[in-house]
């Protein structure tokens, strides 16, 4: 089909299938292909890659209905069929649906490419040609935008991701390096300690 479109998950649970399939055909969400779901689950949809627009259902009033009815076939009334037209509370829009100007998708795909290869061995210029553009320009853009360097959402994302690893399970700091790439356990823990004053060990002792 042409690009770009639309795609209605019936669900919000159901939209991590379609982020997989468009990430594994190289189809960027939403320059190309906006996506939105239904429940406006917030915890999901904004820790989702790109957050996810959801269609937010009345609740209340379908509830409301729904124990009117019940209460009145209670009463020995007949069944019948009710169709609600007016289900929809309001549809919040999130980065999954946004038309972003190009200065806009370029940091968003700056922050993209920090989160899914932050380690170790990730560079600032690493960033820049991912976008196409110069070292420098990229770095101008980003403290424009975000108002820190773009070393300084590296450090950050690789920090969470040290700390994902700590928390979720009793790895020892030597698979952690390998998995996080620094060159070795200490130089991950030189580097955890510059960015929060402790060490990794008495920071998972803590949580």
């Amino acid at each position: 089909m042409p690009r770009p479109l639309g795609i209605f998950a019936v669900r919000d649970r159901a939209a991590p299938r379609l982020y997989d399939y468009c990430k594994a055909a190289g189809v960027s969400i939403p320059d190309e292909i906006a996506i939105v779901g239904v429940d406006n689950d917030e915890i999901f949809c904004n820790t989702m890659r790109v957050q996810l627009s959801s269609i937010l259902p009345d609740h209340w009033q379908i509830g409301y209905l729904a124990a009117k009815e019940l209460n009145r076939l209670l009463r020995g009334a007949n069944g019948r069929e009710i169709v609600y037209n007016k289900s929809v509370k309001e549809v919040v829009l999130r980065a999954s649906t946004r038309i972003m100007p190009p200065s806009a998708k370029m940091i968003s795909g700056m922050l993209q490419f920090i989160e899914e290869k932050a380690s170790g061995q990730l560079r600032v210029s690493d960033v820049a040609r991912a976008v196409g553009i110069s070292r420098r320009l990229a770095d101008l853009r980003f403290r424009q935008s975000r108002g820190e360097s773009i070393l300084d959402a590296i450090n950050r994302a690789r920090l969470n991701k040290i700390k994902k690893l700590l928390f979720t399970g009793n790895r020892p700091i030597a698979e952690i390096a390998a998995t996080c790439k620094f060159s070795s356990p200490a130089a991950l823990t030189r580097f955890f300690r510059e960015q929060t004053g402790i060490t990794p060990s008495d920071w998972k002792k803590r949580r």
